[in-house]
């Protein structure tokens, strides 16, 4: 059966693609795609539009830039409409505040960051940050995008759902070629399309790194979690402290991949209360967003998933056949 692989870094990190029934080598029209997203989002080059915007310190006129593809305004209007969906427990400002409980850390301190002078400057609304994507004289053709910061200080990180999103536009494109099957794997995400080979929609759920970890089968699909060591990183943006609450792990299955990165963080900073109550809320009854998470209470570990996630597990005794 024919097929490629390919990888390279997306914002520093190794990705890998398995290709199945085409061996045709797209890695040029990979590199180009992923290209884009680099040049906006990556916080690893300083000349990237988000590094040089977080660097802008004028508040009387707006940091301006050329959008040629309307990447960056795709992305920004993922990022409003994912703050909107989870409740606002997704927000790509609280670098600042994250930075400030980890210096605190860092030193040992037993005392706290003066939240009221951070949060003049953090929140993902249109108050603090707002982008306007500019017409030419004609009124209609696009000329320049303009993105306001109320403060100097406001920073804004999209690099989680702008690298997923990227991976997600891969996946389209190789979609576009009619690829039978393919495995996009990112860090701690998956992106799944296809079910010829079956071993390439086996994945491990992420609870741990031993080989006995919980398998699951996803095909197209994404799938993304959070364990503890990442959460330890994380802000409540709702009152700006490291999330305090029962759960050690989640995972996310969605139909994309920005998904599943953004809700599996988000679900994870709610807790299992406020996570139950989104999935009661009228809006989400019929979402697609499927979950799986792990809860400690003293010294007893438990499980909530929702009902379709429970279809992805695979009982511990499944022998798995490669189809050839």
């Amino acid at each position: 059966m024919p097929g490629r692989f390919y990888s390279g870094l997306l914002f520093g990190f190794p990705y890998e693609i398995d290709v199945v029934g085409d061996s045709t080598d797209y890695q040029r029209s990979i590199d180009s795609i992923l290209h884009e997203f680099e040049i906006h989002f990556s916080l690893n080059n300083p000349e990237s539009t988000l590094s040089r915007y977080n660097a802008y310190t004028r508040t009387d006129s707006a940091f301006s830039f050329v959008d040629t593809n309307g990447t960056f305004g795709i992305v920004y209007d993922i990022m409003r409409d994912l703050s909107l969906k989870t409740n606002k427990y997704y927000d790509p400002t609280t670098r600042p505040v994250q930075r400030a409980w980890q210096s605190l850390n860092m030193f040992g301190r037993d005392s706290e960051p003066n939240l009221d002078s951070l949060y003049e400057f953090v929140g993902f609304d249109g108050a603090k940050m707002d982008l306007i994507e500019g017409t030419g004289k004609d009124g209609y053709s696009y000329s320049k995008s303009y993105l306001r910061k109320t403060d100097p200080r406001l920073e804004a990180d999209f690099t989680d759902v702008a690298s997923s999103y990227a991976l997600d536009q891969v996946g389209e494109f190789l979609n576009s070629k009619k690829v039978q099957q393919f495995r996009i794997k990112y860090e701690n995400r998956v992106l799944t399309s296809g079910a010829y080979v079956d071993s390439l929609n086996v994945m491990s759920l992420g609870m741990m790194e031993a080989e006995n970890d919980q398998k699951i089968r996803v095909f197209n699909r994404a799938y993304a979690f959070v364990a503890l060591p990442q959460k330890r990183m994380m802000i409540d943006p709702t009152y700006g402290y490291p999330p305090d609450n029962e759960l050690i792990f989640v995972g996310v299955s969605a139909p994309k991949l920005y998904q599943a990165v953004a809700f599996s963080q988000s679900f994870m900073i709610m807790g299992l209360t406020q996570s139950t109550t989104w999935y009661e809320n009228e809006d989400n009854m019929n979402s697609d967003i499927q979950s799986f998470m792990l809860i400690k209470r003293g010294e007893e570990i438990t499980s909530a998933s929702t009902e379709a996630f429970d279809t992805y597990l695979i009982p511990a005794d499944t022998t798995q056949v490669e189809t050839e």
